[in-house]
Formats: structure tokens, C-alpha cells, sequence
């Protein structure tokens, strides 16, 4: 992430990718998720209620996809760690144009 410039249009695309991934995400989101964008992708951070798989399917639900599509964007890797009945997620989405 830290090696390519931020996507010019800066907090406008990190609003929109927020937006369309908290308006369709099935899982229980606890906190904030964070946004950060390059010219390339998009890194989503933040914590879910339920285990890995839970916050992986929820990642991966038609909706979310869609949303994102809508916007430019396409699901990319995800990292997530359970712990405490809650996931830590990282979910990379890649710019499609």
C-alpha cells in the first residue's frame, strides 16, 4: 500500500468504496472501519462480530461484490484473525479502471 501514490481522488473514492462496502456487508461491523486507497486498490480494516469464515463469506456475498463493481472495484485478498467471539478483518479491493 505504502509504495504507490493515493488515489487522487482521495477521501471522495475512499467515502464511495466505505459506503458501498458498510451499506451491503452482512456481518455485524463493531467500530470503525477504515478506508484507505491507491491508485490501484482499496485496503478496508476494522473488526466484525463472528468468526473468520463468517467475515470472509459476508466479504464475498453477491451485494457487497456488486456494490463494489458499480464503483470500479473488484474483491482482491483478505486477511482475517479471530479472537474473542470477533474478526479482525483486512479486505483489499482492486480498481478496475
Amino acid at each position: 500500500m505504502h509504495q504507490q501514490p493515493r488515489d487522487a481522488r482521495g477521501q471522495a473514492i475512499e467515502q464511495r468504496v466505505l459506503s458501498a462496502f458498510t451499506g451491503h456487508f452482512a456481518g455485524s461491523v463493531v467500530g470503525e472501519v477504515k478506508v484507505a486507497c491507491t491508485i490501484t486498490l482499496c485496503e478496508l480494516s476494522g473488526t466484525a462480530n463472528g468468526g473468520p469464515e463468517a467475515a470472509r463469506t459476508a466479504f464475498r456475498a453477491p451485494a457487497v461484490q456488486q456494490a463494489l463493481a458499480a464503483i470500479g472495484y473488484s474483491g482482491g485478498e483478505e486477511v482475517v484473525a479471530g479472537h474473542d467471539g470477533q474478526t479482525d478483518f483486512v479486505f483489499y479491493v482492486n480498481r478496475e479502471a
